[in-house]
């Protein structure tokens, strides 16, 4: 198999009051003979600075910098410091004979205080102003709620309490209790372990890209050459397929397009795509916390992971007290300690406000981009809570 790959990047970074932008290119060659011989070769790049969806012309770059700057300013004045990070990435593939061209952008901004970082990402597309709207309203979110309630701390811990997860908190909890457990590898490593996986009939969850191509920078192929297809993956309580790489391992026998590597150096493996948690009950978020005399409302999640040979997860992020159905004390460094197989069954509700949520996801020390369209969830009730709450 011939696998071509010309990746090309514009990178801006702001830090310290300093606006800096430069191109970056990738590219090269991975052969794989018939007798499994492999031949990897770098080279440079034939489309430098050609960067198809995502054009930013002088004019957006200078818009971009001003409104950085601003901001900047503004969390200088409140002993803030500020940064962030914009990428918009392209590249061109060549499997044997099928060509495919792919594309995805995002800003990640980062606020420090007290020595301790709150960051957000967001997706880019043409419409600046709309980028500019998610910000702007994430740095009011911050002032305003983390900042003012960011003061002395005392340690905070529960055990069997329930939790409200917020729809980007929700999406990170579903791609990690069962995105992962249906990836191939994961699933055939561990078949003994969903024998007893708890899956409530209420929750459907499909892994579609469909108009969302260019938020996880996938197209037409998988990096095998298979042409991507919906799957449906969880439906009425059961497991309907997984995300196979190879034929044996689906439950059909057939691909539907989930090989992906991080360039031409690295093998493919497994992966998530755009996972999709289907809406259910018809609460907003605010109803759902109503329904709450005593719960933890975790606002975001900044970090998870999934222990390959075992049933744990870790969810690190922040979020607040709920107290009769009411937000209050913030909680910083949260830390959710659960079980992939039995945490499920304590599923209450599923919102109607289902949120994108895109980042990097890390697998055998590759990145891969991966999205997430989920509502805000509760369940009645998680193992192991702890972290800073402040008063």
């Amino acid at each position: 198999m011939y696998y071509i790959q010309d990746n090309n990047d514009f990178i801006i970074k702001y830090t310290n009051g300093k606006f800096e932008y430069t191109f970056e290119s990738l590219s090269g060659d991975r052969v794989q003979l018939k007798n499994g011989t492999i031949k990897i070769k770098t080279c440079k790049s034939t489309t430098t600075n050609n960067y198809g969806f995502f054009i930013l012309n002088d004019n957006d770059i200078y818009t971009l910098k001003i409104f950085l700057e601003n901001i900047f300013k503004k969390l200088k004045s409140l002993k803030t410091s500020f940064s962030a990070y914009l990428k918009m990435h392209s590249e061109t593939i060549l499997i044997d004979e099928k060509k495919d061209f792919r594309v995805y952008g995002f800003i990640k901004i980062i606020m420090n205080i007290n020595n301790k970082n709150f960051s957000s990402e967001f997706a880019i597309t043409r419409d600046l102003k709309l980028l500019f709207d998610q910000i702007s309203t994430y740095i009011c979110y911050f002032e305003k709620i983390i900042r003012k309630k960011f003061l002395t701390a005392k340690p905070f811990f529960r055990t069997n309490y329930p939790v409200i997860l917020s729809a980007q908190a929700a999406g990170c909890f579903i791609h990690e209790i069962i995105g992962h457990l249906l990836e191939e590898d994961f699933f055939c490593f561990n078949k003994k372990l969903f024998e007893n996986y708890n899956i409530p009939k209420k929750i459907e969850i499909v892994d579609d890209i469909t108009g969302y191509e260019h938020f996880i920078g996938l197209n037409k192929f998988d990096d095998r050459g298979t042409k991507i297809k919906p799957l449906k993956l969880i439906s009425a309580g059961k497991i309907t397929n997984i995300m196979a790489i190879n034929k044996k391992s689906s439950f059909d026998r057939k691909l539907y397009g989930f090989a992906r590597r991080e360039n031409f150096k690295t093998i493919s493996l497994p992966r998530m795509r755009f996972t999709k948690i289907k809406t259910v009950n018809n609460y907003a978020q605010n109803d759902i916390i109503a329904r709450y005399k005593n719960a933890l409302f975790m606002s975001k999640i900044r970090s998870a992971y999934t222990t390959f040979n075992s049933d744990k997860y870790v969810l690190s992020g922040e979020g607040f007290i709920v107290k009769n159905g009411e937000i209050k004390n913030f909680v910083s460094s949260l830390i959710i300690n659960g079980n992939v197989l039995t945490d499920l069954k304590y599923l209450d509700f599923i919102g109607n406000d289902p949120q994108i949520t895109v980042s990097f996801c890390g697998k055998l020390n590759q990145l891969v981009r991966v999205g997430v369209l989920a509502p805000t969830i509760s369940l009645s009730k998680i193992p192991i809570l702890q972290g800073n709450l402040h008063e």
